[in-house]
């Protein structure tokens, strides 16, 4: 019997991380481009320059997402919301002129992880 209170412990600690174990939901560019398809209503095909500039708001919170690069053809993109990732740099968001909104709370990995 002391073993349950081992397990209850972890059980309650893996599901108030953002994953757990059997948590399959694909993580960082794979997580940026199936939100782009659901974005820019798209599926059953590969995206185009012209689906990325499609895109006004993007959700993207608990993906496992270290690298923002791929949303750099999101031209139109006005609000992102990238909490809870392992982001190390926000430079490509320079790009995205038209972004208004950002939701960043534990998205950033500072300092960046060792190239």
């Amino acid at each position: 019997m002391r073993l349950l209170p081992i397990v209850l412990l972890l059980v309650a600690v893996l599901s108030c991380s953002g994953r757990d174990f059997g948590d399959h939901r694909p993580a960082g560019n794979a997580a940026i481009r199936e939100a782009i398809h659901g974005a820019a209503d798209v599926e059953g095909r590969s995206l185009v320059k012209a689906d990325f500039e499609k895109v006004t708001r993007l959700s993207l919170g608990d993906n496992l997402i270290s690298d923002l690069a791929l949303l750099t053809d999101c031209k139109n993109l006005e609000k992102l919301i990238v909490y809870h990732n392992r982001i190390t740099d926000l430079k490509p968001l320079a790009e995205l002129s038209k972004l208004k909104e950002l939701t960043l709370h534990k998205a950033l990995r500072w300092p960046p992880a060792p190239s």
